[in-house]
């Protein structure tokens, strides 16, 4: 149970993305701490409320349910996440990044020496169609029973509109940024943003009717990642709305 909070984000868990000292060690392109180190720096062991209480954003939760992930199965990150998610939705061609050659034939923008040890939690990397297809499998009951799929997209409303987004009323479900955005339509899915590029991946269900959509910029700005998924799921599932 603790871990639905921790994927949540309801557990009360610091985030290293506040430590001031953990950016500017990227963008030095400084070797990765260790993750001992870096909850070391971040105080990790205090939480910042009470768990359930609350909401707060933490990549630290991330790597605790990766532990967990790689206790239970007696697998490594990526093998499990291979034989227990990404093989059964039909995308064998994605990988986990472990050092910077991993990244050899990837788009990072900017941040071409980008070392993704300082992902504590694990990178996939892959064909951004992957990631379409992967959520829009996941989401269409392609892998769970549906009884974990609704638990999974069960969200908590945690705030209002958001400066610079198109959401009106974000949520956040299990390790799902889901919630109502512009133009009448309710997103499921997330964006992740780093050192030199932003991604943004959803699927939306309108009516009858479903559609994904990934977008990659090589900037930082979530806003128009995001803005431009809304609009091209506007245009797939209200046609009528964009003629003449």
């Amino acid at each position: 149970m603790y871990d639905i909070v921790r994927l949540r984000h309801e557990a009360g868990l610091a985030d290293y993305g506040e430590l001031v000292e953990y950016h500017a060690a990227v963008a030095r392109g400084d070797a990765p701490w260790s993750a001992d180190d870096m909850m070391q720096r971040l105080d990790a062991a205090k939480l910042r409320y009470v768990p359930g209480v609350s909401w707060r954003y933490s990549n630290v939760g991330y790597m605790y349910v990766a532990r967990l992930i790689e206790r239970v199965t007696d697998l490594t990150l990526e093998e499990a996440l291979m034989q227990q998610a990404l093989v059964p939705l039909g995308l064998s061609r994605v990988r986990l990044a472990k050092t910077r050659t991993d990244f050899a034939d990837v788009c990072l923008g900017a941040a071409s020496t980008y070392d993704p040890r300082w992902v504590y939690h694990g990178l996939l990397v892959g064909a951004l169609s992957s990631a379409t297809l992967f959520l829009d499998r996941l989401l269409a009951g392609h892998l769970l029973p549906d009884s974990l799929l609704q638990e999974m997209t069960t969200a908590r409303v945690v705030g209002g509109p958001i400066p610079g987004r198109p959401w009106t009323s974000p949520g956040y479900a299990l390790g799902l940024m889901q919630g109502e955005v512009d133009r009448g339509l309710t997103l499921c899915g997330h964006t992740g943003a780093g050192p030199g590029s932003v991604v943004a991946v959803y699927r939306c269900a309108y009516g009858a009717n479903t559609a994904s959509c990934a977008v990659f910029r090589e900037d930082s700005s979530e806003g128009l990642a995001e803005a431009e998924v809304v609009n091209r799921l506007s245009i797939a599932l209200k046609p009528e709305k964009h003629r003449g």
